[in-house]
């Protein structure tokens, strides 16, 4: 009872003081700071804009860092405009010149004055920026709890350094602008051109410095090698001018990232005919620095904090009205051991502890049967549980994957893989599948997403939108998994929202869709044609017999568009980015289904966990009743890949047919159904084809795409000496650009023409056959307008009227 009084006295105590703290006015102002102790005998003065109307509640905080020649006049005139209008507070601490020298202001004072040891943080530089912010959040009435970074050229050097050697608890996201050199995340260099004589950095710094929010931002026609460019070798060996340095540290941070399976959080900006201009790059960083100015890693970690200490904080409330619930989606008397359904609805759902405690307690009771493993550490540290019945070496067996989880806020799939293993365990007619099939089974692929009910990972990207890029460690571990086990039957269990606007606004009034189950089987052309139809006419028909047998229903998954008066929907998968059509490019037989569930909480949960276990259950049994066929199927397939005769379908667009999609109205307590048009990329026709070249290409720039192309099983040759081809070169002649950032990219669009030539190309190249078992992946990514591939998810650059990296060797 003490510690609460003395803590609500606390409380008072400080929100008096703060009420009585001296504010600053807003508008255009200045403040003299020297209120940190380490570095009050150098004062910095704090030059600041704030809006003088807007709500400085949810005003986001920008600090601008000047260049080298601590110039900030014309910044503030340019900055301050942009406050008002974009309503943010603008800070600019001016470092003097004669009290911050290149030591403490570039190189933010990493090092003592005599250069021989290191400063702690709380030394550096770095830490009176905090202090400055910690002052505005006292004097300035922002609620702002952290703050946003951008400088140009030495202000970009201040914030690299800033990101990699110091850690703010209030950076929200920095933004770093054509720095002229850089110091590497390196353990061989030494400083200020690497880090091996900082003692504290170790390979965790460097884990948290890579998987921060920071934006690297390179004008294009910054290629300039002025008088003051740094040209020391150390800088020369980074590049020959601040593009090339950028890009150059860009990459490498990516590549460290990658080498050591850790979040890369980072992401480049290309500002197109622009050089060394500070207030021009600025015009370009604001929308970046401002999108998404709640940003994700601080959204996660208040949500965090918020539902720590509440135990039934993932039971949500349903918009569906109580009485669609009992006369549709009633559920069936049936107990279960499994984690969520043994518990009461009013505990909300089952843990990660509680699932892998249950999963280790099968493992137990059946040692011999199957085991229990884990895929790797997520980007939050967690492990990803997943459990092998069988070895996969039984060429005897159907060796099938079932994921579930892959969106951490749709839990009926991972407790349909947790009534799977039970049933396979402890079921006599689950027992006699296993003599038939060998099965990796992931019950929870996004832990740190499911950990918190949230779509996304730990690393803040959707898992189902990366199998084209494996820019997210855990997709990396994912799809390292998937191809060493070569599976030849592929499950992956969704939940999708019922009801959405366009739904409503196009019905005027309150709909959702009606099935418990939505198949999205995959149309592109370039996955096996039998392969396709296995997966589409024997394995989805086998399960909605099975389905509909127990009472539930189905139907196909569609995307909605309202365009004008009329409502027009896409039916069926075509993106390698998703899951769908990405197993199915390996030559596995490919199934992907949509439970009705997303914003149900704990309502009908049994319904649709059930529909995830009869659906999975019916994959394996019909996966045994059709055994020969489908190994015959899966044999043909990759034979046909090695042969490489047919063509490569880049693009194509699905054919406009009726489809029946039936609804709840929700006023009523009925269901209608509507003829709605379709484009049916189950039925589609080409675009664009190409003939498959004798290999493909690339670039010693392309790292990251043979990165991709490995992990997904391609095998790549790397030329140990110069050589010349006949070639078909790409010249992009139509290149567009998305505004908007998703993902952490901007896509793009392109078309392109080929031309003949005969090239020579440089040792350190990379030569790519598509004639092999990955070879529908290679065509597919490679190509470049194919639908969610390496040029427009940027895996590879490409620039309007210029030629690819990528090169087609004439057969």
């Amino acid at each position: 009872m003490k510690r609460g009084l003395l803590s609500g006295m606390s409380f008072i105590i400080l929100s008096l003081c703060h009420l009585h703290a001296q504010q600053l006015p807003n508008g255009e102002g200045k403040f003299t700071f020297t209120e940190y102790a380490p570095f009050s005998g150098r004062p910095v003065d704090v030059y600041y804009y704030i809006p003088p109307t807007g709500d400085l509640g949810t005003m986001p905080v920008v600090f601008v860092f000047q260049g080298a020649d601590r110039g900030f006049e014309y910044l503030i005139a340019f900055w301050k405009k942009a406050a008002e209008e974009k309503q943010f507070i603008f800070v600019l601490p001016h470092f003097d010149l004669q009290l911050y020298p290149l030591e403490d202001y570039q190189e933010t004072g990493v090092l003592t004055a005599d250069r021989k040891h290191v400063n702690p943080q709380r030394l550096q530089t770095s830490a009176l920026v905090d202090e400055i912010f910690s002052y505005l959040q006292r004097h300035a009435g922002a609620k702002a709890t952290g703050y946003m970074m951008y400088g140009h050229s030495a202000g970009g050097q201040f914030i690299h350094r800033f990101m990699l050697f110091y850690d703010s608890p209030y950076v929200e996201k920095a933004m770093v602008g054509s720095p002229g050199w850089y110091t590497f995340p390196d353990k061989q260099q030494s400083f200020p051109y690497g880090v091996a004589d900082i003692s504290y950095v170790d390979g965790e710094t460097l884990r948290r410095y890579l998987s921060k929010n920071i934006v690297i931002q390179l004008g294009k026609a910054d290629t300039v090698r002025e008088s003051y460019l740094r040209k020391t070798p150390e800088a020369e060996a980074q590049g020959g001018n601040r593009l090339e340095r950028g890009r150059v540290f860009y990459e490498y941070a990516r590549q460290l990232a990658a080498d050591n399976n850790w979040p890369f959080h980072w992401r480049k900006e290309e500002v197109e005919d622009v050089g060394h201009n500070s207030v021009r790059m600025a015009e370009n960083a604001i929308p970046t620095l401002l999108n998404d100015s709640i940003r994700a890693p601080f959204k996660r970690t208040a949500q965090k904090l918020a539902l720590r200490n509440t135990p039934t904080w993932n039971i949500r409330p349903t918009s569906q009205p109580e009485a669609v619930t009992t006369r549709f989606y009633s559920v069936s008397g049936k107990k279960y051991r499994t984690p969520t359904l043994c518990k009461p609805v009013t505990e909300g759902l089952a843990s990660l502890t509680e699932i892998t405690r249950y999963l280790g307690a099968l493992v137990e009771q059946h040692p011999n049967r199957v085991t229990l493993s884990t895929l790797g550490i997520s980007a939050e540290g967690r492990e990803i549980p997943v459990l092998y019945f069988g070895t996969g070496r039984d060429k005897n067996k159907i060796r099938v994957w079932i994921q579930a989880g892959l969106h951490g806020n749709e839990p009926a799939g991972p407790e349909a893989v947790c009534i799977l293993a039970d049933y396979l365990l402890n079921d006599a007619e689950g027992q006699k599948l296993l003599t038939h099939v060998e099965l990796a089974l992931v019950p929870v692929a996004n832990v740190d997403g499911y950990a918190i009910q949230s779509r996304m990972s730990g690393s803040g990207l959707d898992l189902n939108r990366d199998q084209s890029k494996l820019a997210d460690p855990v997709s990396v571990l994912l799809k390292k998994a998937y191809i060493s086990w070569t599976p030849e039957v592929a499950l992956d269990i969704h939940e999708f929202t019922p009801w959405r606007k366009d739904y409503n606004a196009f019905f005027h009034k309150p709909v959702a869709i009606y099935e418990d189950v939505l198949f999205l089987p995959t149309g592109h052309p370039n996955v096996s044609g039998p392969i396709r139809e296995f997966s589409l006419h024997i394995l989805q028909k086998s399960a909605g017999e099975a389905l509909t047998k127990k009472g539930y229903t189905w139907g196909y998954y569609f995307t909605p568009s309202v365009e004008g008066d009329r409502l027009r929907i896409t039916k069926g998968a075509g993106s390698p980015q998703s899951s769908s059509t990405n197993f199915a490019l390996s030559n596995a037989a490919s199934l992907f289904i949509e439970i009705r569930g997303i914003g149900l909480g704990r309502t009908s949960f049994k319904r649709r966990a059930e529909a995830g276990f009869i659906v999975a259950a019916n994959l394996l049994e019909t996966c045994r009743n059709n055994k020969d066929q489908l190994k015959s199927i899966i044999r043909k397939a990759v034979a046909d890949a090695k042969k490489g005769h047919k063509p490569i379908y880049v693009s194509f667009r699905g054919k406009e047919s009726p489809y029946s999609a039936r609804f709840v109205d929700f006023a009523q307590n009925d269901t209608f159904s509507v003829t709605l048009p379709a484009l049916d990329v189950l039925d589609c026709e080409p675009v664009i084809t190409r003939s498959r070249p004798k290999a493909y290409i690339l670039a010693d720039t392309c790292r990251n795409a043979v990165r991709i192309l490995e992990i997904l099983g391609a095998d790549i040759k790397r030329a140990s000496k110069p050589f010349i081809r006949n070639v078909e070169e790409y010249t992009v002649t139509e290149y567009e650009k998305s505004a908007t950032v998703w993902e952490r990219i901007h896509p793009v669009k392109v078309k392109t023409e080929t031309k003949k030539i005969r090239k020579a190309f440089p040792a350190g190249s990379y030569i790519v056959s598509p004639n092999q078992k990955a070879g529908n992946y290679i065509v597919t990514l490679l190509e470049p307008e194919s639908m969610n591939g390496f040029i427009p998810f940027g895996v590879i650059e490409a620039q309007s009227g210029t030629a690819l990296p990528v090169y087609r060797q004439i057969k």
